[in-house]
């Protein structure tokens, strides 16, 4: 090699060394700087017609490890969705309370069964009366509250969404801007490291608020897309939109009938134009997104829908009038007449109102069965099946408009039923247009109970007491409630946040004792026979509850007293907060130690780099002395000439 050779040689080793050395500086410079990975300059023999001729100085480029950094992104989305639902929960937890807690919902629900029981032993105290009203007054307070504070973190989750679908707009801008430098610089020939890193950062941010897959392009340029599919980000990107409801209530909810949805959806537009409605077609599974339409649509609806259940129960349990059917003499058959009292009808709204039930126990060769007709304005609504706690046994019949009923009640009713195949034929006698309806104990079939269930609304007509009402006090006017189920809006749905103290009580509390009996006789102040009947109606009667509580299914739905369905519901939350918190934490665990393997593969480790330094500093002065050699040489030559 010629001195000129060596000269060259020497100065492309300084040249990378200090190229080496800046890397070095700037990785001590931003050790711990979020987002920033350790760079590294590479470099390779330098050939020239095979030969070497020094260092090639490569450019620089990022340690980092592209599966490890996906499998990275996956898991903070998870961890991010299910530490959004947790805290959530945890909230409605404690909400709702524990059992055991003086503040729980369970509680105040057994302190109102409790100031009953004090009054049916002392029913003509005033005391125990107006304890009695104040209890009530506290329990359908707390539903109200309750109510409101799950509609909060309803409107609560969908500014989420909205918040959430702004910082995925900008990433993925950020990403589409990222893309085109780096393919440009890459074009050059230049370092693209310190950009890569900012595009990091942004589908770090995005995949925080949604699950995504990337494919990074051979021109540098990466393709964003969700989990099912959808691009986000090719070269240009796409945009997600949001109608944001500012205030949800109980009745606004999400469906694919755009018509009837009443929540916000997510929209993504590409830069085409096209437009996909991601709820329909392909939701988010995971990060804050996904979290914020589970609590939205699913978890905070589901615990409105107790909250609704509970109130239902008590409203329907304590105002129900409860009309045994007439055995014959042998008590083979069980009878209603439609044109005798208090079935009769003579006008539109006359004792059989919407949501109003009739219901048959029995047994076919030994296997207990029920089956419960609804009495409903519209038989032929869509949403009734969702809206009764057993579907499976259940029927729908018309209340008339028209008098006489054409046809009769209880023709309307044996023909609804003839219609079910899983009902006995033998269990009805065809009442061949008439208006008794007769059910039959025969052959394999017996007949336990028939009943006809009726939401009484008179205070004074027989011991039931519609002591809740429809309308709590910070509204003008009350409402009876009877369970109407053919509404659009349907009754029950945020019953709890309505819910309130007859009003007749509050002004007169012998209410909760006087009444009038079957035989036209008042009830004096010291008779039990009401507070008795309304404990009983508490603590003893079992009720069926909808699937739509969570708390059984369509199948197999969850039966208890309406104290039994205050403790199930707060233990039900509890569990579910417990659950989903001991789920958050299992994540967070697996996130920190990939966060960890990804921090000591491309994470800035100050003493790796200082000892690099001395390297660097070693190689460099080598360089400068070959150099200095090369120069002394020169010298020598030059002097012989002199």
């Amino acid at each position: 090699m010629s001195l000129f050779g060596a000269l060259n040689t020497s100065l492309s080793g300084l040249r990378a060394n200090q190229v080496a050395l800046d890397v070095v500086s700037r990785n001590v410079a931003n050790a711990g700087t979020p987002g920033y990975t350790k760079k590294i300059s590479p470099r390779e023999n330098a050939l020239v017609a095979g030969q070497g001729q020094g260092v090639r100085i490569l450019a620089v480029t990022r340690q980092v490890d592209a599966r490890l950094q996906e499998n990275l992104r996956g898991e903070e989305s998870r961890s991010a969705r299910l530490s959004t639902v947790a805290d959530f929960l945890k909230r409605i937890d404690e909400m709702f309370g524990r059992p055991d807690m003086q503040t729980s919902l369970s509680y105040t629900m057994n302190e109102f069964a409790n100031s009953m029981s004090e009054l049916a032993d002392n029913p003509e105290n005033s005391g125990v009366r107006k304890a009695v009203v104040a209890q009530a007054d506290m329990l359908a307070r707390q539903l109200n509250q309750l109510s409101a504070s799950i509609q909060d973190m309803r409107s609560e989750a969908e500014n989420g969404l909205a918040l959430g679908v702004e910082e995925v707009n900008n990433a993925l801008k950020g990403i589409e801007s990222l893309n085109r430098e780096i393919a440009n610089r890459q074009a050059a020939g230049l370092t693209t490291a310190d950009l890569e890193d900012r595009r990091d950062m942004h589908l770090a941010t995005v995949s925080a608020n949604m699950d995504i897959r990337t494919i990074e392009r051979g021109d540098g340029i990466v393709t964003v897309f969700t989990s099912s599919g959808h691009v986000l980000v090719n070269e240009r990107a796409a945009q997600i939109s949001f109608d944001s409801r500012q205030v949800l209530t109980p009745e606004n909810a999400y469906s694919d009938d755009d018509y009837e949805r009443n929540v916000g959806t997510l929209t993504l537009t590409s830069p085409g134009g096209n437009q996909v409605d991601l709820l329909k077609d392909g939701p988010p599974r995971q990060g804050k997104l996904a979290a914020y339409l589970e609590l939205r649509d699913e978890r905070l609806p589901e615990a409105q829908a107790q909250l609704d259940e509970i109130a239902h129960t008590l409203a329907m349990a304590l105002s129900t009038r409860e009309t045994a059917a007439t055995p014959n003499a042998t008590g083979s058959t069980l009878s209603f007449d439609f044109a005798a009292a208090p079935l009769q009808q003579t006008a539109a709204g006359d004792t059989l109102a919407d949501g109003q039930s009739m219901n048959i126990s029995y047994r076919v060769s030994g296997q207990e069965r029920n089956l419960t007709v609804y009495f409903v304005e519209d038989p032929y609504n869509t949403s009734l099946l969702e809206r009764v706690p057993d579907p499976d046994n259940s029927v729908f019949v018309a209340v008339p408009t028209a008098f006489p009923a054409t046809p009769s009640m209880a023709q309307r009713i044996y023909d609804a039923v003839s219609g079910l195949v899983n009902v006995p034929s033998t269990l009805f006698t065809d009442p061949a247009g008439g208006e008794v309806l007769t059910a039959n104990s025969s052959g394999s079939v017996v007949v336990n109970s028939f009943t006809m269930n009726q939401a009484w609304t008179d205070t004074a007509d027989g011991p039931q007491l519609n002591l809740f009402r429809d309308g709590n006090s910070d509204r003008i006017v009350q409402q009876d409630y009877t369970g109407r189920l053919s509404d659009d809006k349907w009754a029950k749905v945020g019953l709890a946040g309505r819910i309130g103290v007859n009003t007749a009580l509050l002004e007169d509390d012998s209410l909760l004792v006087r009444y009038t009996r079957a035989d036209g006789v008042e009830v004096p102040d010291g008779d039990n026979s009401r507070p008795a009947m309304l404990l009983d109606r508490l603590t003893e009667y079992r009720y069926q509850y909808s699937a739509d509580t969570g708390l059984g299914d369509a199948s197999r739905p969850y039966r208890g007293t309406v104290l039994d369905l205050g403790r199930a519901t707060v233990t039900y939350q509890g569990m579910e907060a417990t659950t989903t918190i001991s789920l958050a934490e299992d994540q967070a665990a697996r996130t920190d130690l990939l966060n960890e393997r990804h921090a000591s593969l491309s994470g800035v480790n100050i003493d790796d780099e200082m000892a690099q330094l001395i390297l660097l500093q070693s190689a460099y002065s080598a360089s400068a002395k070959v150099m200095q050699t090369v120069d002394a040489l020169f010298d020598d030559l030059l002097s012989l000439r002199r």
